[in-house]
């Protein structure tokens, strides 16, 4: 089996799941981990982007750069009313799937449950684990707690 195959077969797998359970987290931290370290230009591959998101995380102008698109984000959306964004989504019929962090990713949310996700801050990842900024749940942090429960 090619590695293209392989990694085919674990995207399936992951797509499929509906739970993080046991099973997963075994699919996810022994099988694939394992997998990728077995492949020269996989674990290359992977380590680059690993630490290129652990510079990002400790870089203070990228975080000023999340801070200040969050406070943007926030004030366009006081200039729309809840009112507004219900009107659109009659007209439009529109359902979203979005990756926020209070969502599971395959629920469907329509524009006014949008709208209210987005001013809640605490559905926002980061990548960094600074305390200041601790109504946000990092996403290194989360990784850390999932490789910690093996």
């Amino acid at each position: 089996m090619t590695p293209e195959e392989k990694l085919k077969i674990f995207r399936e797998k992951i797509s499929n799941a509906t739970t993080f359970d046991n099973n997963f987290r075994q699919l996810l931290g022994i099988e694939l981990f394992d997998f990728i370290h077995e492949n020269k230009i996989l674990k290359n591959e992977f380590y680059k982007r690993f630490n290129y998101l652990e510079d990002l995380a400790t870089d203070k102008s990228f975080r000023l750069l999340q801070d200040n698109l969050f406070k943007t984000i926030q004030e366009i959306l006081k200039l729309i009313s809840l009112k507004e964004v219900n009107k659109w989504q009659k007209e439009l019929n529109i359902e979203l799937i979005n990756n926020l962090k209070t969502r599971h990713r395959k629920n469907l949310l329509t524009l006014p449950e949008l709208y209210l996700e987005l001013q809640n801050k605490d559905a926002y990842y980061r990548l960094e684990d600074d305390s200041d900024f601790n109504s946000i749940l990092s996403v290194k942090r989360q990784y850390e707690e999932t490789v910690e429960n093996y």
